[in-house]
Order: structure tokens, then sequence, then C-alpha cells
């Protein structure tokens, strides 16, 4: 088994932030005040996205691709 690494930390602010908006935007009643088109700015997108790719890019520098990958 493989010791914990706390550089992982360091995403975990982006990591909630994300959190946030996993389930409002897929089900009709999970936003009360509208529908996702209404709620979220492409501003709002574009920060979801630079935060998701800030986590792909850490994953790819810390973890290991299995063989064949």
């Amino acid at each position: 088994m493989k010791e914990y690494d706390s550089s992982f930390e360091a995403l975990r602010g982006i990591c909630r932030r994300l959190d946030q908006d996993y389930i409002p935007p897929r089900y009709p009643n999970g936003l009360p005040d509208g529908i996702p088109q209404e709620v979220y700015t492409a501003d709002q997108a574009q920060d979801a996205l630079a935060g998701a790719r800030k986590i792909l890019e850490y994953g790819r520098q810390h973890l290991p691709l299995e063989a064949g990958e």
C-alpha cells in the first residue's frame, strides 16, 4: 500500500469548488431558482474548466499510468 501523499491537499479547494457543481446542474429540481442555463455564467463555466484542468494535470504529473496506457 502506498503512503498518503499530502501534496494532494493543494487541490482540496479546487475540488470543493467543483463539487458544488456536481448535482444541481444534473437534475431539474437541483436548482430551485431556475435551470443551469439561467443560473450559471460563462465565467463560472470557465472557472470550473480551469479547475478541472489543474486537477487533471496534477494527476498526470503525480500518478503513474498503468502499462499499456
